[in-house]
């Protein structure tokens, strides 16, 4: 660890919290001293869910770590018929989710779901669901006005569309 006795620290819990500090020991393990709690800390006032379909390893990897930082809120991971990967390493998703938290300060980490079908998606999603057209005239600024409160879903799927 780089940091020493006396350092000020920002730390996340990734359920809504974090903290300022200073660190007091280093003796095998950190040590520290709490100075500020903060509420809620690089959330945006919308609840926003991601579904999409299963991509290739490196394409990703760069979505969920960019879905984090752009404060998503859950990600729903769906399984489709022309996905060519469908196997998902869930510990290696929470690891790229806690790198990308802490990179951009959010303190809440988004919660992942697997669903077998974008049928079995659909029929359990309680969020209002919005679906891109490439051709369409309303863009997701339209979706996102100052005020906006609400929660939705944006559905996203493979290359081959949806099966």
């Amino acid at each position: 660890m780089r940091l020493k006795p006396g350092n000020k620290i920002w730390l996340i819990d990734g359920e809504g919290t974090a903290y300022t500090g200073e660190i007091t020991s280093l003796n095998g393990s950190a040590k520290g001293k709490i100075h500020e709690t903060f509420s809620g800390e690089g959330e945006n006032p919308w609840y926003l869910h991601l579904a999409i379909a299963v991509l290739k390893k490196s394409r990703f990897e760069i979505l969920i770590e960019k879905a984090t930082e752009l404060g998503v809120n859950k990600i729903s991971i769906i399984r489709m018929d022309r996905c060519e990967k469908q196997v998902i390493q869930a510990s290696r998703l929470k690891k790229i989710i806690l790198s990308a938290a802490k990179q951009c300060g959010r303190s809440v980490f988004p919660e992942i779901q697997e669903f077998s079908s974008v049928t079995n998606f659909i029929d359990q999603s309680t969020d209002k669901i919005v679906a891109a057209n490439w051709e369409g005239k309303r863009s997701l600024s339209n979706y996102l006005y100052p005020g906006f409160k609400s929660a939705f879903c944006i559905l996203i799927g493979p290359e081959g569309d949806f099966s």
